[in-house]
């Protein structure tokens, strides 16, 4: 939970302009979230930048070399009602 109430998520703002143009003009379908963490960038983008239509075509791969970042990213996703858009490595 420290990563989760520290964590500030300055980073996903910079790039938010730039995932929404491209992920409602259709040009994204997958994403690939390297370091994914508890999967932010990959849950904020389906649950709050695309439309519900538009978010059920995207699937997200979340790869994390942390087991318990994994882990916590798989229970919000599922909090979520997310888990089945993402595939955890």
């Amino acid at each position: 939970a420290i990563y989760t109430e520290y964590y500030h998520y300055s980073f996903f703002e910079a790039l938010r302009a730039e995932l929404e143009c491209s992920a409602k003009s259709g040009e994204c379908s997958a994403i690939l979230d390297l370091a994914c963490g508890n999967a932010i960038l990959g849950r904020k983008l389906l649950a709050q930048i695309l439309s519900p239509s538009a978010a059920a075509g995207v699937r997200v791969t979340a790869v994390d070399a942390s087991e318990a970042m994994l882990k916590e990213a798989r229970r919000l996703c599922a909090a979520e009602a997310l888990e089945s858009s993402f595939t955890f490595v």
